[in-house]
């Protein structure tokens, strides 16, 4: 027993040093915040987008297959392109211009009638957040690493992790609720606006002038 609460206590001393460090960092911080912000909202937004899509535009199911199938390329060719886009325009730029494409991406859904040219445009809206969202994961999973100290890896990573998934299970629930009380539409539009903060948190601390891949 004595043992037992020795270890707990040592990893209890573990998480926290873990969550200090990496909240601290100034390349992994902002980092990590963006990732919690970026998650949880969208994790919100695909609560209720499955729904709006069937009962507000009419989609079938073999629609919403095609649709999926083109927005899945987006970030098929994201893991071909992104160390070239990095080497040539900088992580910092990247990762902010990657960001951008979430609030972008969502104007489509927004702004689509039933009908083929809505399902065109929400294709392509897609196609851009799913190459943003896979450029931007593989460039800031980099930089965090080759930033944090040896020591330091797992606690950041797993303080990463805990932040990014933690809070998805009460955006769906509180989408969900939005969406009945608000309805489908305004809670759509409520999540694009959310997704404009991570970019923004991004280009004002120092990462934005970070040109190599690694800091």
């Amino acid at each position: 027993m004595p043992e037992q609460s020795t270890t707990q206590r040592k990893l209890r001393s573990e998480i926290r040093a873990g969550l200090a460090y990496t909240w601290r960092h100034p390349v992994i911080g902002p980092l990590v915040t963006t990732n919690a912000i970026t998650s949880t909202v969208l994790a919100g937004t695909i609560a209720i987008w499955v729904v709006y899509l069937i009962r507000e535009l009419h989609w079938s199911p073999q629609t919403f297959a095609v649709v999926m199938s083109i927005g899945a390329s987006g970030g098929f060719l994201a893991s071909l392109t992104t160390p070239r886009l990095t080497s040539r325009y900088g992580a910092g730029p990247v990762m902010i211009t990657s960001l951008t494409l979430a609030p972008v991406s969502q104007l489509p859904l927004l702004l689509a009638d039933p009908g083929l040219p809505g399902q065109l445009g929400i294709g392509c809206g897609l196609f851009a957040q799913l190459f943003g969202a896979v450029t931007h994961g593989l460039t800031q999973r980099t930089v965090r690493q080759r930033a944090c100290a040896p020591d330091m890896q797992g606690r950041m990573q797993a303080t990463g992790q805990w932040t990014a998934f933690g809070l998805r299970p009460f955006a769906a629930l509180l989408a969900g609720y939005a969406g009945t009380t608000l309805g489908l539409h305004t809670t759509l539009s409520l999540g694009a606006c959310l997704l404009v903060l991570p970019p923004l948190r991004l280009a004002l601390t120092p990462i934005r002038t970070l040109r190599p891949a690694t800091p």
